[in-house]
Order: structure tokens, then sequence, then C-alpha cells
């Protein structure tokens, strides 16, 4: 199952469903200089730093459970969770 979602800002975010919970991928941009996430509690914090100087900040809800892994290539975020 595949869903579109805007979250807080225009970055596209898709989330798939998996055997073991959940997979959420957003699409950061090819500008990403730099970039973080912070998971607290059932929300992800991205941190954005673009290669222009221009900052973003936004927030991802996740799915309850416990997160498995999150990490960023090419300027793809990607976060596995598994599902409780």
């Amino acid at each position: 199952m595949e869903r579109n979602a805007q979250v807080r800002s225009d970055v596209p975010v898709r989330r798939y469903q998996t055997e073991s919970g959940a997979r959420i991928v957003a699409d950061l941009g090819a500008s990403v200089a730099d970039a973080s996430v912070e998971v607290l509690g059932d929300v992800a914090l991205v941190v954005v730093e673009r290669a222009d100087g221009e900052d973003r900040q936004f927030e991802i809800d996740l799915p309850t459970g416990s997160l498995a892994d999150t990490f960023i290539r090419n300027g793809i975020l990607t976060i596995e969770v598994n599902e409780a």
C-alpha cells in the first residue's frame, strides 16, 4: 500500500507498508548540503541545509512502533519502522 502525503512543508513524503512495519521515504532534493533527523516519540524532526544556504525544518509523523533505521542517501531520507 502506498500513499502520498505533504508533511508541514513542500517535501513529498511516501509511506509504504512492509512485512515488518512501514518505510517512509522523503525526497529532500539534490541540493542538500547537510541534513539531520531526530526521532522524538512518534515524530521525526528533519533539518535540511541546502547548498544555496537555505535551511528548512519539518516534521514527519511516524507510525507507532520501534524505530529500526534512519538514513539519508543522495538527498533521499528513508525511515524504517518496525510496528509493535
